[in-house]
């Protein structure tokens, strides 16, 4: 069985075995997903479109952020074809369709309250995507419920939703149907890829190595546990005071089994990590445990902390997840209250669920008026073998780097809260720098992660799994649609490492 430290730590359930139980009949749930989509690859799209029509949505809205998108006349071609049950609507996020979306935007009809006024400013302001992004699945909510939809789950369009008992289901619908009336929204773990080739065309077909979410790697007799509530709340959610961690016991001296292994990962990679120079900002949980120990520190460094969790001495690195790990949700499409026995269909509208960040939902506006906000009922999907968002974030080195050209200069804090998401504001540096080695160098060691051989460890203790099962859906699906990959031009992967980074 081998020695405790050299244990397997994965629990995720790629083949859960079968049950009586999980064998759906009955009618489907009307299940619906949105998007906001921008610079994808086209094929990726197409993927992405086939993927999810084939395991049941019968609605999906996608929005496309640039009007001038070479993917619109793709998703349009693809949307034609598709028939009855099933739909897709596509948006062309021009700057006439801004101006009408306003008319309908929950958001800016209460602009003037707090909750509404933290996105349409910074969406004005800024222009940040995350706000408007918002602003989309506001609209796919309001478009769903008047189609009848059920259920709509947001994602973004590196993302899909994977379902490991899906055969015993036989779709998304039945699997939605599977929770009482009591239950609002349910909320999905997140695993993130490992991209084993330096270019990628089409991620959903070319990569399928994942890290899987921490929750699924720490052990029962692990001296550190998670808080009942996972995954853990959005920096974006509503009312949130940014120190959910704060709230959980202390870490004891002895870490876990995991913290173990990705320990050994950050001491072997801190060599090459110095080279990059990154002075990144304290991290909040670091910088207000240093400040409750020592209350006389007024001044503080803006930059230079190290990565959260990283070994004392060591130089700020990243060892898991480089993108985000708070989850994605589906909410149940129905008004939370409404003012009267027989409402208006604006009071309807109004009172059905509210985007809340990227990764949940909040109730809709209720009877109080005034802009109020009622609560969700949740249910978390913290089973080894429950759905979870397969996250192919940064996949191909070129796709990556335009990426991060296209955010741009974006600014470490906004509205107060500090973006927590290290890598994330490590990779806008070195964009914006322009060091061709140093880009590359990022990106071998933390995005395919296996510069100094640590991979190997990694899949050997269960800190990355092959996940095949969805490549293998896309690839029916693409098959079944008539879809081969000689329909698109080869990639263009020239990389461009001096260019400005503004959007």
């Amino acid at each position: 069985r081998g020695r405790p430290e050299d244990r397997y730590l994965c629990r995720w359930e790629l083949e859960p075995p079968a049950s009586s139980s999980d064998v759906m009949a009955g009618p489907e749930a009307v299940a619906g997903i949105c998007c906001m989509a921008r610079g994808a690859p086209a094929a990726c799209v197409e993927s992405w479109l086939l993927y999810h029509l084939r395991i049941g949505f019968r609605r999906i809205y996608l929005f496309f952020d640039d009007p001038e998108d070479a993917a619109i006349a793709v998703a349009r071609a693809l949307a034609e074809e598709v028939s009855a049950p099933q739909a897709v609507a596509i948006y062309v996020c021009s700057r006439q369709w801004w101006e009408e979306a306003k008319q309908r935007s929950r958001f800016h009809r209460f602009r003037q309250v707090r909750w509404a006024a933290s996105v349409v400013d910074v969406h004005e302001h800024l222009q940040d995507v995350q706000c408007r992004q918002q602003l989309c699945v506001d609209l796919a909510i309001q478009t769903g419920f008047s189609d009848g939809v059920e259920w709509l789950a947001h994602i973004d369009i590196d993302e899909l939703l994977f379902f490991p008992k899906l055969p015993l289901h036989g779709s998304v619908g039945s699997w939605f149907r599977t929770f009482g009336p009591e239950v609002d929204m349910v909320q999905f773990h997140n695993h993130e890829c490992v991209p084993e080739s330096l270019e990628v065309d089409d991620w959903f077909r070319e990569v399928t190595l994942f890290k899987p979410a921490m929750h699924l790697l720490i052990q029962p007799d692990d001296p550190f546990q998670f808080a009942a509530r996972t995954p853990p709340a959005s920096d974006d959610e509503q009312g949130g005071s940014g120190n959910d961690m704060d709230e959980m016991p202390s870490k004891p001296r002895k870490g876990n089994a995991v913290d173990g292994v990705l320990q050994i990962v950050a001491i072997a990679r801190a060599r090459r990590t110095r080279q990059l120079g990154l002075e990144l900002p304290e991290p909040p949980q670091q910088r207000r445990r240093r400040e409750r120990q020592d209350p006389r520190n007024g001044e503080l460094p803006e930059r230079g902390g190290a990565s959260a969790g990283a070994t004392p001495g060591l130089p700020g690195t990243f060892t898991h997840f480089l993108a985000y790990a708070n989850g994605k949700s589906a909410v149940r499409l129905r008004p939370t209250d409404c003012s009267n026995e027989f409402p208006s269909e604006a009071a309807v509208l109004g009172a059905l669920p509210l985007p809340c960040g990227v990764h949940s939902f909040m109730g809709g506006i209720g009877k109080e008026g005034l802009g109020r906000i009622a609560s969700l009922r949740r249910c978390r999907l913290d089973g080894p073998s429950d759905p979870a968002v397969l996250h192919y974030a940064n996949c191909g080195f070129s796709n990556w780097l335009r990426k991060y050209e296209m955010l741009g200069d974006f600014p470490d804090t906004v509205h107060g809260r500090q973006n927590t998401m290290r890598a994330h504001l490590a990779a806008r540096d070195l964009v914006r720098r322009g060091d061709r080695a140093q880009l590359e160098l990022f990106y071998r060691m933390f995005v395919m992660g296996d510069l100094v051989g640590e991979l190997a460890l990694l899949a050997t203790r269960g800190l990355v799994v092959r996940v095949d099962a969805a490549r293998h859906i896309v690839e029916l699906a693409r098959a079944a649609a008539g879809r081969t990959a000689a329909r698109f031009p080869a990639a263009d992967h020239t990389v461009h490492a001096n260019a400005s980074a503004d959007i």
